[in-house]
């Protein structure tokens, strides 16, 4: 399994256990390899509160909606990431898939 495949089957689990207080769960893959997911109720509180936890350099993130689609997270958590850490802005993000649709954090908040 892949780490794009990992990403997916944790978002997955975490929409079977938590799909009545999801309105997405956003997974993250750090630089030493740590995957992390966060049900995003799309609250601004909610935001703050999962990015002043971020303290790691992210390679991957992956956002998934509770009917599987596969999607950007909020403008406030792409700015925030990368405001919280610059080497955010490289990180790629899963688009519609392993292969399509891949762009880096940066990209998605010009």
């Amino acid at each position: 399994m892949d780490a794009y495949e990992h990403m997916l089957s944790v978002a997955d689990s975490v929409l079977r256990d938590n799909h009545k207080n999801a309105s997405q769960v956003l997974v993250t893959k750090t630089e030493n390899g740590k995957i992390s997911a966060f049900v995003n109720d799309l609250s601004e509180t909610e935001e703050i509160n999962f990015l002043s936890a971020q303290r790691e350099t992210l390679v991957s993130l992956l956002c998934v909606w509770p009917n599987g689609q596969i999607d950007l997270p909020s403008i406030r958590i792409r700015k925030g990431l990368v405001n919280i850490n610059p080497n955010n802005a490289d990180a790629i993000v899963y688009l519609q898939g392993k292969e399509i649709g891949i762009k880096r954090l940066s990209q998605t908040i010009k």
